[in-house]
């Protein structure tokens, strides 16, 4: 195992039990994750709300990793993969509907900043 792998390792063992390890894994990943989302959604605006449900969702879900299963970054971008997808879907119906909706991000980054404190 090489020692970016085993930093990611040990991130991820100490976030399924310290929530503000988390914090780590974010601002390591962040930067990727929504460069991937930017790309697929073209809308700043869109890519920073679906970037903070990909962080909010990992963050909930990361009891569920399995690292056996895949790399951190494997199951995160799985998790971005499906939330540009979800996104898609919602906006075509929505536009046939004539609905348009907007996701807060101010709350995942309060969360994020007292994981951090």
């Amino acid at each position: 195992m090489n020692t970016d792998a085993l930093t990611e390792s040990v991130l991820v063992c100490r976030a399924k039990t310290e929530p503000r390890a988390f914090a780590d894994l974010y601002d390591h990943y962040f930067p990727r994750v929504y460069n991937y989302i930017r790309y697929h959604v073209r809308d700043a605006e869109t890519a920073d709300d679906i970037t903070a449900q990909v962080f909010e969702r990992a963050l909930i879900k990361i009891s569920s990793y399995r690292p056996e299963r895949a790399s951190f970054a494997d199951w995160l971008f799985a998790i971005a993969r499906n939330a540009v997808r979800d996104h898609s879907i919602f906006a075509v119906r929505s536009a046939a509907a004539g609905f348009h909706w907007r996701l807060s991000t101010a709350w995942p980054v309060m969360i994020l900043s007292r994981m951090r404190s």
